[in-house]
């Protein structure tokens, strides 16, 4: 049963199929699923990038999909979270910052860090799976400078607009985020719970 869920969970099979393949409870396979997407984050939180790599971030909209438990009138009940209106413009509070570290050779890390623009203790968490040494290309955001400076890793810089060659791209980590959204339009969205 766990080898048909932990295939179907890679695969993207829905969890209804799953459910009726393995004669299970939907909300069954659903916790089954947690617990290996669980175990995948804590593998995440022991990588370790040693060959010249890349970082950027991905911003994803923010998604309340489902029902949830609230307090409505002095009441619990179950409602339906709605889409809010964009407030501002630009990346808002509305949009989940996903911080993703990939080397050239293929290793990679990726984490949701905040909504917004990264913050530095998040950013320089995140960059701390970088070994120190390692050579770094980046986007023009500013906060990578400072950290990767402290992590005492050479970095350049590449501001938008800047012509790219063999070697000064972020086209790894850019194929990375096609990937990233890619699964996140099969899955139809993800809650930003998760």
């Amino acid at each position: 049963v766990w080898i048909k869920v932990l295939k179907d969970t890679i695969s993207g099979v829905p969890i209804a199929e799953t459910a009726a393949e393995i004669n299970r409870h939907v909300s069954t396979v659903f916790r089954m699923r947690h617990k290996f997407l669980s175990f995948i984050e804590l593998l995440n939180e022991e990588t370790s990038i040693s060959r010249p790599c890349e970082a950027d971030e991905k911003y994803i909209n923010e998604c309340h999909k489902g029902l949830v438990e609230a307090t409505v009138n002095n009441e619990q009940r179950t409602v339906t979270i709605k889409k809010e209106e964009k407030t501002m413009k630009g990346i808002s509070h509305q949009k989940v910052c996903m911080e993703t570290i990939i080397e050239r050779q293929g290793v990679s890390y990726a984490e949701a860090i905040n909504t917004s623009r990264p913050l530095k203790d998040k950013l320089l968490k995140a960059c701390s799976h970088i070994e120190p040494g390692t050579y770094v290309w980046t986007d023009d955001n500013h906060g990578y400078v400072n950290v990767l400076k402290k992590l005492g890793c050479p970095h350049k810089e590449l501001k938008s607009g800047t012509a790219i060659n063999q070697i000064d791209h972020l086209n790894t980590v850019n194929n990375l985020h096609s990937q990233i959204d890619e699964k996140i339009r099969r899955y139809r969205n993800v809650s930003s719970i998760y």
